[in-house]
């Protein structure tokens, strides 16, 4: 049997029960579904409940009284047809007699006199001379030219050069730059290029050249170097700081 439902049958609290079992020297959890053997359930038996009281209790069953209503039912109106109701009779008509109006008959209208008037006065047509026409043995007459519309469309055409889409400014600046670093690599190219023609030209000749003979040769030098040109931009002058 479980901790509770023992509780439960005597009245009791389960840590009564816990407590009641340790003093036995038997130890049990406190928890309600906490299972308590058959030997010490008679013994809780035989300490709380000796004359078996609980036992008797559970067997009385209490039996509810059923009260049955006897329902009446209600009386239900018949609802009689309606008798038929007879129509009077319907009222002769009158003859109406129709007054017609005399009809009036109206004379036409009378002609006392005519009015002549005067006839309108005809038009003189002047009589055209006819001009001699022209001999069929003249030159023939030229008809104007047509212009084919698709001739003249075609000469708008050539004659109105293709639009270009206008460009980016941004873009046109980074033309710009690649333009100048490119020919700045070009004029480092040439530079390098007469550089080691000056070398080669002093491993091959015997005699070294003087002092003043360098100093124009690095004059030259010097010369053929070309300037970029300076920067507009504000990127450009960016770039040539960081470069400087």
């Amino acid at each position: 049997m479980r901790l509770g439902q023992l509780a439960r049958k005597l009245d009791l609290r389960p840590i009564e029960i816990v407590d009641f079992l340790a003093k036995q020297s038997i130890q049990i959890e406190s928890g309600g579904n906490t299972r308590i053997e058959d030997e010490h359930v008679a013994m809780i038996l035989q300490k709380f409940d000796p004359q078996g009281l609980s036992g008797k209790a559970e067997e009385v069953v209490e039996v509810e009284s059923v009260v049955i209503e006897e329902i009446t039912p209600e009386p239900v109106e018949v609802i009689q047809p309606l008798s038929t109701i007879s129509m009077p009779e319907v009222l002769k008509e009158e003859k109406i007699e129709v007054i017609k109006a005399p009809k009036v008959e109206l004379s036409g209208l009378k002609v006392l006199g005519k009015i002549e008037l005067p006839e309108p006065k005809k038009k003189e047509v002047p009589a055209t001379t006819e001009e001699p026409s022209p001999s069929t043995d003249s030159a023939p007459v030229r008809e104007p030219r047509r212009e084919n519309k698709n001739s003249s469309y075609q000469r708008r055409e050539r004659s109105t050069p293709p639009q270009r889409p206008a460009k980016n400014p941004i873009v046109l600046q980074r033309e710009k730059e690649a333009r100048e670093e490119e020919e700045k690599r070009k004029a480092n190219l040439e530079l390098e290029k007469e550089k080691r023609a000056l070398h080669y030209l002093k491993k091959v000749n015997v005699v070294r050249p003087t002092k003043a003979v360098k100093v124009t040769e690095e004059k030259e030098v010097i010369k053929h170097v070309v300037k970029p040109p300076a920067p507009k931009s504000v990127w450009g002058k960016f770039k040539r700081w960081l470069n400087t």
